[in-house]
């Protein structure tokens, strides 16, 4: 899994202080480094320098050049103002993404994961969504042989309640946050994905993060991150065959504003 975005702001500090001292330091015939106490000095500097200059500091990973531009979405109808109206989804998807960022795990690109919690056995799936009257999104899971897995009916929350929201022309899955705290300092870490279609019939989605915290438990950060993701849209051959035992479960996650 991802370290996470204070970890790869962090991650900048580290490498800044190592191309430091491997610079200004020396190695010895056994290749150990030795440097000189105020090279030493003069590295813990540049780290706390580099960390107050990292204090705002942001790791976007954003949409490739050669994928699609997000629709630009104009209808209205599922919500009092374009603002609020949710995008049409509807379609088959392959169920394993790609990223903008390459280290990014299995789970984090497989959108039955995304959306519902399940990773289904096997390699190749495809995850079929419709949106119903715009206050529901059905999520079916489906095999190679077009066999449903999993399917879920995700419902429409604006005030605190359900498992997706709509603003600005995305579908907005709830919010994660998390808190960590340790010896090297304490953060606070907000991510959530919103959804949109490409002009190429692809589904896109940014992942949008954000996090406070001290670092040594004195210097202040202040990170963001967007971190791009595309599912292609599946063969027109592939539709549902019928529906498994486990049909239209209720997932009864709550969404966070």
């Amino acid at each position: 899994m991802d370290s996470g975005l204070p970890g790869r702001c962090l991650d900048r500090i580290g490498s800044f202080i190592t191309a430091y001292i491997c610079r200004y330091g020396e190695f010895s015939d056994s290749s150990m480094m030795r440097f000189h106490a105020p090279l030493l000095r003069s590295s813990i500097l540049a780290a706390v320098t580099t960390s107050t200059l990292l204090a705002g500091c942001a790791l976007d990973f954003p949409r490739p050049a050669d994928w699609a531009s997000p629709v630009t979405f104009t209808g209205a109808s599922t919500g009092e103002n374009t603002g609020e109206s949710c995008p049409a989804l509807d379609g088959i998807y392959e169920n394993q993404g790609e990223s903008a960022y390459r280290y990014v795990s299995n789970a984090e690109r497989a959108l039955s994961v995304r959306l519902l919690q399940f990773m289904p056995p096997g390699r190749v799936h495809r995850v079929h969504l419709r949106l119903a009257g715009g206050s529901q999104l059905e999520v079916t899971v489906l095999d190679q042989a077009k066999a449903v897995l999993r399917s879920a009916v995700l419902r429409r929350g604006n005030n605190g309640e359900g498992q997706f929201s709509c603003s600005d022309g995305m579908l907005w899955l709830p919010a994660s946050v998390t808190v960590m705290k340790d010896g090297t300092g304490v953060g606070r870490n907000r991510t959530q994905l919103g959804l949109t279609l490409a002009t190429d019939g692809a589904l896109t989605g940014v992942q949008r993060s954000t996090a406070i915290g001290l670092m040594a438990w004195l210097v202040p950060l202040a990170l963001s991150q967007d971190m791009w993701f595309r599912w292609m849209q599946a063969p027109a051959s592939v539709q549902p065959s019928g529906r498994s035992v486990n049909a239209f479960w209720i997932v009864n996650t709550r969404y966070v504003p």
